[in-house]
C-alpha cells in the first residue's frame, strides 16, 4: 500500500556550484500556503547569465515517513515567475534534488520553456530514489538554477521562486506478524 507525505522547505541558501548570479533574499523562503503570493528568493541579473543553485532544505513532515519505507517518487510543485521591469526570459537551467546536501538526481529542467507569469510546474523523479533516512534528513532538498536573458528595455529581469513543496510517495516496510499455532 503506497502512502504520501508533503513537506515545505524551512531553509534556503545560495550555492555557487553553478552559474554566476547569486540568489538574494535568503531566509524568506518559499514555505507558505500556495494561496498567498509570498516573497521568496529571487535573482536580479544582467543579460544571459545562469543563477547559482538555490538550495531549499529542511522540509517539514518528511521525518514522519516510517523507518524502513521505500521511496517510490519525489514530486516538486514549483511556483515560479519571471518578474521585473525588463524584457526578457527566465528558463530552467537545473532542477534536481539534494541528498546529504549534494546535488543528485536527474536534471528535470524544462530548458525551453519561459517561466512567464506566475505558474506552478510539476517535476517528478521516480528512478534511483534515495532512502527513507536520506529523505528525512535536514540536508535533503531541492536545487534550482535558472537561465535569465534580458532582451530589451526596462531595468531588470528577475527569476522568482514563490513556493516549492515536495510530495514523497512511499511504500511502508512490510511488518512481520508471527503466527501462533496451538496443538
Amino acid at each position: 500500500m503506497m502512502a504520501t507525505v508533503i513537506g515545505v522547505p524551512q531553509t534556503d541558501a545560495d550555492n555557487n556550484g553553478v552559474g554566476t548570479q547569486a540568489w538574494s533574499a535568503q531566509n524568506e523562503y518559499a514555505k507558505t500556503d500556495d494561496t498567498n503570493y509570498d516573497i521568496a528568493p529571487y535573482s536580479t541579473i544582467d543579460a544571459g547569465v545562469q543563477t547559482h543553485y538555490l538550495f531549499l532544505t529542511s522540509y517539514t513532515n518528511l521525518n514522519t515517513i516510517p523507518a524502513g519505507a521505500t521511496i517510490n517518487s519525489i514530486t516538486l510543485d514549483l511556483k515560479r515567475v519571471r518578474a521585473g521591469l525588463g524584457i526578457g526570459t527566465v528558463k530552467d537551467a537545473v532542477i534536481r534534488y539534494l541528498v546529504g546536501g549534494v546535488v543528485t538526481g536527474a536534471n528535470k529542467a524544462e530548458t525551453s520553456t519561459d517561466w512567464g507569469s506566475e505558474t506552478t510546474v510539476q517535476y517528478v523523479w521516480n528512478t534511483g530514489m534515495p532512502t527513507r533516512d536520506q529523505v528525512a534528513a535536514t540536508d535533503f532538498g531541492i536545487a534550482i538554477s535558472a537561465t535569465i536573458v534580458k532582451t530589451g528595455g526596462g531595468t531588470n529581469v528577475i527569476a522568482e521562486v514563490n513556493y516549492a513543496p515536495v510530495t514523497i510517495n512511499y511504500t511502508p516496510a512490510a511488518t512481520f506478524k508471527p503466527m501462533t499455532v496451538l496443538f
